[in-house]
């Protein structure tokens, strides 16, 4: 089975199908790349399952994070999620806070999981503790951010670039960036997706970003400096 999956035959062609599948953003984690092919049960565990395609899911290195680790308490019926067959990966499950720490632009960002009714609600907390933080999605996140303060419009392309904008103005643009990043990835959970979503929730922070890109279009050599 394993030299099959590492050298497929013609009957297994899928296989390098999947491998060659240029997906933007990873259906494991949400971040914005894919560089392997995960086996969702691992094929020393399971070797049975090392050719089966619903075993085979496109992934970034969340595969490697995740290793062999499937389960965890039984009891709580936690679980890693499995794209092809979780629906509750349509809907958005994450979010960010995005606090003043101590003095902007520093600032200090953590995941949050979103409430939801879902009957599988504690192994969407444990895929998100096991594979999406583990993958480095704060880290990103923190280098959004620092795009966002040194050129807001950059990073919120909805907003205009050369002109001033109000706090409602800037949220309505904020609104419709997530919109439009959640049908061109066909996912709500994208690394960008959490982070706009954060903007919009976290308290000050269109404040602060409206503030910052307006003293920027009235200091344009502020960056420069």
């Amino acid at each position: 089975m394993k030299k099959n999956f590492d050298a497929p035959p013609k009957d297994l062609k899928f296989i390098n199908d999947l491998r060659d599948s240029s997906l933007d953003i990873c259906p494991m984690c949400g971040a914005p790349r894919t560089s392997s092919l995960d086996h969702y049960l691992s094929k020393e565990y399971y070797p049975e399952y090392t050719v089966f395609s619903k075993n085979l899911v496109p992934a970034c290195k969340c595969n490697s994070s995740k290793g062999k680790k499937v389960t965890g308490s039984i009891v709580a019926l936690e679980r890693i999620l499995h794209p092809y067959y979780d629906d509750c990966l349509n809907d958005r499950l994450l979010s960010c806070l995005i606090e003043q720490a101590p003095a902007l632009p520093v600032v200090s960002i953590t995941i949050q999981t979103l409430p939801t009714d879902q009957p599988i609600d504690e192994s969407i907390k444990f895929h998100v503790e096991n594979i999406v933080k583990p993958s480095g999605l704060v880290k990103w996140l923190d280098t959004l951010w620092t795009r966002v303060w040194n050129s807001p419009s950059s990073v919120i392309n909805t907003m205009p670039k050369g002109d001033v904008v109000t706090e409602a103005e800037l949220r309505d643009a904020v609104i419709d960036q997530l919109d439009r990043v959640g049908r061109r990835y066909g996912s709500a959970n994208n690394w960008e997706s959490v982070f706009l979503h954060g903007v919009i929730n976290s308290p000050g922070c269109i404040e602060w970003i409206s503030s910052r890109h307006n003293y920027l279009v009235n200091n344009p050599l502020a960056n420069d400096l």
